[in-house]
């Protein structure tokens, strides 16, 4: 059995037997009823047929062809107003390849103004790569190591707190918008306090989360108390915003063993709190596979500074997250260093957001210090993975 492709323009032109000569049948063949009733029903610039023989099972045979040609356009979104093209006739002699050439001549239009089957056979046939299909290419073009514009960053707010003119964001009403200001004033205040007992000796380790108040509090407004959160040691805020007290703060901080969750033994400022869902723990990816494996409708949201994203267990996570479809948000805070390594000594990429393409995850950049910004980014994120259920970077 051999499959031909006609433009629609050739086939308007043809007359029944000249089509019919080309199948290799005659006026009558089957093969040229299917292509003739595929160009009028079909928007495509080309279209397949194949020769089927004259027989008793010809009018099941040509009405499979012709069902499982109309299911493929349909899936392709090619469906039902004629178009024209001028082209040449194909004999392509694998009937099981027309579905991947009838996409590379729908999506691509390799048929246009070519002239000899020998010089275009190439460019219209496809791999069948893992990920999605791969036309072939006779030009030698390397990726370029960076692209010539960087990824913006989102913001909706000016240095000034003024909203940008013609901002996307999400409206919040003004009890949250308090909340978050209050909060973010809270957690100042309790860094102050503890980065100061510290440093006199009271407490043995703390680190302060200034500059990352809006990244803390905003995110954690837009998420519900059932998703669940994996932290590193700069999201207090997140906690202060799900209600943990600044009692209890103290008593992890200076590890009074009958009040910490801990019993003293985790080192300050590595917080755990199983009624508010947060656990300083680096199993992301896993946890968030099991909840689709248990079918919650929670997510996991998981912060981790730009020097994490130098280490290989990062580049086998976001892997594992978007083989897997993990409900996974991975937000990366690039203040560019990671400890004393500046990035520019880490990665010479456009950040960390690009990396998140790399594996084929939807990736966005913020601006951190908008708390606007930060809490419409993950609004929408949620919103996406609701609707698509797939993790956001």
């Amino acid at each position: 059995m051999n499959l031909y492709i006609f433009s629609l323009d050739e086939l308007y032109q043809m007359n029944t037997v000249s089509v019919a000569s080309l199948l290799g049948g005659g006026a009558n063949s089957t093969g040229s009823s299917i292509a003739r009733r595929l160009a009028l029903k079909t928007s495509v610039n080309v279209v397949l047929a194949c020769n089927i023989p004259n027989s008793k099972d010809s009018p099941m045979l040509e009405a499979a062809a012709e069902r499982k040609l109309m299911e493929k356009l349909r899936t392709l979104g090619y469906i039902t107003r004629p178009a024209s093209q001028n082209t040449s006739i194909k004999l392509v002699p694998n009937f099981n390849e027309w579905s991947h050439l009838l996409e590379a001549c729908v999506m691509r239009h390799v048929f246009s103004q070519s002239s000899s089957f020998s010089s275009s056979f190439t460019s219209f046939q496809v791999l069948d790569f893992p990920g999605g299909k791969v036309s072939f290419n006779a030009d030698m073009r390397f990726l370029s190591e960076s692209q010539d514009e960087r990824i913006s960053c989102y913001r909706v707010l000016d240095d000034y707190g003024h909203i940008i003119s013609g901002s996307s964001f999400r409206q919040i009403n003004k009890e949250v918008a308090v909340k978050i200001y209050q909060e973010m004033v809270t957690l100042q205040t309790m860094d102050t306090i503890f980065y100061e007992a510290q440093r006199q000796g009271r407490i043995s380790f703390y680190l302060t989360s200034i500059g990352e108040e809006a990244i803390n509090i905003a995110s954690a407004a837009a998420l519900t108390i059932d998703d669940i959160v994996l932290p590193q040691y700069r999201e207090p805020g997140v906690l202060l915003w799900r209600g943990f007290t600044l009692q209890e703060f103290a008593n992890h901080n200076f590890g009074n063993k009958s009040e910490d969750y801990g019993k003293g033994r985790q080192m300050p400022i590595h917080y755990g709190c199983n009624r508010l869902n947060y656990f300083t723990l680096p199993q992301a990816v896993g946890v968030a596979y099991s909840l689709k494996m248990d079918k919650k409708n929670a997510c996991v949201i998981t912060y981790f500074g730009d020097g994490g994203t130098s280490e290989g267990d990062f580049h086998a996570a976001l892997n594992f997250a978007a083989v897997l479809e993990a409900l996974l948000f991975s937000s990366v805070l690039n203040n560019g260093w990671a400890i004393s390594t500046p990035t520019t000594e880490q990665f010479r990429s456009d950040g960390a957001v690009i990396k998140g393409q790399a594996y084929g995850i939807r990736s966005i950049r913020v601006d951190g210090n908008d708390a606007l910004a930060v809490y419409s980014a993950v609004h929408a994120a949620f919103m996406k993975w609701q609707s698509v259920n797939v993790g956001l970077f």
